[in-house]
């Protein structure tokens, strides 16, 4: 608790990421009557949907790929930032609309359907952090000639990166083959 009141980034990551949290469960709460028929709808048709989505690890790992890129750049926070916070926002719409649309007694099934999205949020979280620290340091080392050790902050980047896309592949994989299954379930 102490780190996370010096690191004001850090803080200023998990307000934003609790925010958008709760902008995605309020957003549901805003929308008209006819969004929510299409939304449960929507839902009714991804639980009977019995096709493995074969194009899901590669955006998964193209999200984070990209997402490192820009964390080596300078314009990385703008863009890393946005990027994380409707992943957050996305996420928590899916959490709402489903415990709406399938009852509070299927909560533990819409908790292990979106466990996989849950890692690949802690997955981003962590990348998108290092990211943004990353191209402040960058930025103060370009531009106000402070010096700071590149060669070790960019390889504690490229291991967070790392451990980032094995946790993105696990939760993909996850996705693809155990959810599948558990939709099974959520149709009962």
């Amino acid at each position: 608790m102490k780190y996370l009141k010096k690191n004001k980034l850090l803080s200023l990551f998990f307000c934003l990421t609790i925010l958008s949290f709760i902008l995605g469960i309020f957003f549901y709460v805003l929308i008209d009557n006819n969004s929510k028929t299409i939304i449960s709808h929507n839902i009714n048709l991804l639980l009977n949907n019995k096709t493995i989505n074969n194009t899901l690890i590669t955006n998964n790992i193209f999200v984070s790929i990209c997402i490192f890129l820009l964390g080596i750049s300078i314009i990385g926070v703008v863009i890393i930032i946005p990027i994380f916070l409707f992943k957050i926002f996305i996420f928590s719409f899916e959490f709402i609309s489903l415990l709406v649309n399938l009852g509070f007694k299927n909560i533990f099934l819409i908790i292990l359907y979106l466990l996989p999205n849950f890692l690949q949020i802690i997955s981003y979280f962590f990348i998108c952090y290092y990211g943004c620290c990353y191209s402040i340091y960058l930025i103060k080392h370009l531009f106000k000639n402070i010096n700071y050790n590149m060669h070790s902050m960019t390889k504690k980047y490229f291991i967070i990166f790392l451990f980032s896309f094995v946790l993105i592949i696990c939760s993909s994989l996850i996705e693809l083959f155990i959810i599948s299954k558990l939709k099974l379930f959520l149709i009962k």
